[in-house]
């Protein structure tokens, strides 16, 4: 699905024009919309925060309210979620300021950059793509081979997918991708059925141990591998239609495969970052 049905959040973007702003308490971040700063002084707001859950389908940043006029205390910050690189930044309002963790957020959820869609393919970029999806379930495997139970069941972010719900996401998520391959290559440019990848997550399957779904990848990916390399140019330029998000070239839907996996080991080994 294109931008949709992956795990993906909507991005909110803005300008704004550094000249408008100066502060001695505050560093202007340009390009960001509400205004996006810095702060100068790390004792510039008080201990007192309330989170705000980001909502995982349509935000991609929690915030937290501050209470300014006192010297005491320092900025909270998200290390145990987000690692020890993060550094709030302040949101101005009109009668008040509050922290975002407007790029952390960002980077936990999108850790390799957000799926770019290729517009045309070359047989070099094909082959690159079908060797990362050769990798994947190795490279999934390897990723969770030493979390600890508690670890897979801990959110990669604030209000996102455990790690045991996202290994069992993408076997699900490839398999009607293989299937859309075969479609497309035996019919028409025929119409597919998606499907609701939120509420396959909840299913009782999705709290199985982890070990069924990587075998499934590792059998899957050998099968999707053989008929992704026994394709030619013409193939690849063969199409299907998704009722929600339109006409697919298949090299178009290989590449975000490609990525799709390694997008989720991503997440995957972020729990063994950030839950220690």
């Amino acid at each position: 699905m294109r931008g949709q049905g992956l795990d993906f959040d909507g991005d909110r973007a803005g300008s704004v024009e550094r000249s408008d702003f100066s502060s001695s308490s505050f560093t202007l971040v340009p390009g960001q919309c509400p205004r996006i700063l810095e702060p100068n002084n790390q004792n510039l707001f008080s201990q007192a925060v309330e989170m705000i859950s980001a909502d995982v389908t349509r935000q991609s940043c929690a915030e937290v309210n501050v209470l300014d006029g006192t010297q005491e205390g320092k900025l909270p910050t998200l290390e145990s979620v987000t690692g020890p690189t993060l550094v709030p930044e302040i949101v101005e309002g009109e009668d008040t300021h509050h922290l975002r963790y407007y790029e952390a957020m960002r980077d936990l959820q999108y850790p390799i950059g957000r799926f770019s869609f290729p517009d045309a393919t070359t047989a070099e970029q094909r082959q690159t793509w079908i060797r990362e999806i050769g990798r994947a379930p190795q490279e999934l495997r390897a990723a969770v081979a030493d979390l600890t139970p508690e670890q897979l069941d801990t959110p990669y972010r604030p209000g996102g997918w455990t790690g045991r719900q996202v290994v069992h996401h993408v076997p699900d998520s490839h398999v009607n991708a293989f299937v859309r391959f075969k479609l497309a290559l035996t019919e028409d440019q025929p119409t597919i059925k998606p499907y609701d990848e939120a509420r396959w997550a909840v299913l009782a399957d999705a709290a199985l141990p982890v070990a069924p779904s990587l075998d499934l990848l590792e059998a899957l990916h050998i099968r999707w591998v053989r008929l992704l390399e026994s394709m030619n140019e013409l193939d690849y330029r063969r199409t299907f239609a998704h009722p929600e998000s339109g006409v697919w070239r298949l090299d178009q839907c290989l590449a975000q495969y490609a990525w799709h996996g390694r997008h989720h080991t991503a997440h995957i080994m972020s729990l063994g970052h950030n839950t220690r």
